[in-house]
């Protein structure tokens, strides 16, 4: 009744209108929300029912205040008004869900797993029970830095669902993040081995596979493998391309790491971060060049990727020596003769400093 008369004195021709609409929103029919927003259209005569309605109690009179913030774009206060609704009506899912929805925005992320539990445990159809816990997972683990109780949530969801495809692979990413590779591991086989795996979350996990068996698993071949799913979706993609070219290196298929390292080469970016950028991309001449020798027998192709390489990193040790090689089967002394000085200056004093500073003086002599 106070509520009803506040709304007359600011002006609302029918308040019962008010009321009726405010029914449907705690049922959570958008179209109380609908009329709510035809019938406070006028923001002075919604500051004015706000402002009576601060001495009123009660559900209705929180729900109305709830409804004017979200049209006055005040989440804040709708968040305060939405949880005195709660408190009157713990049951109340339409105010729940409105209420999380806020809290997430505003990254109040005690208050949005609160909100999500709630619902779960109100939640009728197991379906959607599962997905407010693997979203209560999904938050504690990535906003709030709580990997136990994250992983407790998923556990649970898995006692009912043992083959729910984003709880097994949330609870991967988990076993990972408290340094469990290898059951992680186990559980991802056991997530991409289903039938109808979704495609949102292939990806994610084929990667996380890919370098968990890449690092912690006992098969290389079954590392490649998910490299492979993996290029198979992302033909560039800079993990799976290094693995890749490991793989091959491993096995000894020289044509196919070739093929890899030119892939490689083609996405350097030398314009961003430019001395990291000139490093890798020497580093990969420097392997190419090895591979046209071995693979192809071209020394000419790899003389020029080796020169490639000292432009791109003038202080790479192993191009100035894999160069310096080359040349020692026939090339100009002269350039010999530089490499070696550049080589002997990067190199601790030693034996080999000192076979490479005879090499050179022995070439100086002969000219």
């Amino acid at each position: 009744a106070r509520a009803r008369a506040v709304a007359a004195e600011a002006g609302v021709a029918d308040p019962t209108e008010i009321e009726e609409a405010l029914e449907l929103v705690g049922r959570g029919d958008a179209e109380g929300r609908r009329r709510l927003e035809a019938l406070l259209e006028d923001p002075v005569r919604r500051h004015r029912l706000l402002a009576g309605l601060q001495d009123v109690a009660g559900l209705s009179a929180s729900l109305l205040a709830a409804e004017i913030h979200l049209l006055d774009e005040d989440p804040f206060g709708a968040e305060q008004a939405l949880t005195a609704v709660i408190a009157e009506r713990p049951d109340m899912t339409s105010a729940l869900e409105q209420l999380a929805r806020l809290q997430r925005a505003r990254e109040n992320w005690n208050g949005y797993v609160d909100s999500l539990t709630r619902q779960a445990g109100l939640a009728g159809d197991q379906g959607r029970w599962g997905d407010l816990l693997i979203e209560v997972a999904r938050v504690r683990h990535e906003h709030m830095g709580e990997r136990r109780p994250a992983l407790a949530a998923v556990n649970g969801v898995l006692q009912v669902f043992p083959e729910r495809p984003d709880a097994l692979a949330l609870r991967a990413e988990l076993l990972e993040a408290e340094g469990q590779p290898a059951e992680a591991l186990a559980v991802l086989r056991k997530a991409l081995g289903l039938e109808g795996f979704p495609r949102t979350l292939l990806a994610g996990a084929t990667e996380r596979a890919a370098r968990l068996a890449d690092r912690f698993g006992d098969d290389p071949a079954e590392a490649a493998a998910w490299w492979a799913q993996v290029m198979a979706e992302a033909p560039e993609h800079p993990a799976a391309l290094e693995a890749m070219q490991a793989h091959h290196r491993r096995r000894g298929d020289g044509a196919s790491e070739l093929a890899i390292v030119d892939r490689r080469l083609g996405l350097v970016d030398t314009t961003v971060d430019t001395e990291r950028a000139g490093r890798a991309k020497s580093d990969l001449l420097v392997r190419r060049g090895a591979l046209v020798r071995s693979v192809e027998g071209d020394d000419a192709r790899a003389h020029q990727d080796l020169e490639a390489a000292l432009q791109a990193w003038p202080e790479n040790v192993d191009a100035l020596e894999a160069l310096v090689d080359l040349l020692r089967g026939g090339g100009p002394s002269e350039r010999r003769v530089e490499l070696l000085g550049a080589l002997i200056e990067l190199m601790l004093p030693g034996g080999a400093r000192d076979a490479l500073t005879a090499e050179r003086e022995a070439l100086l002599a002969s000219h």
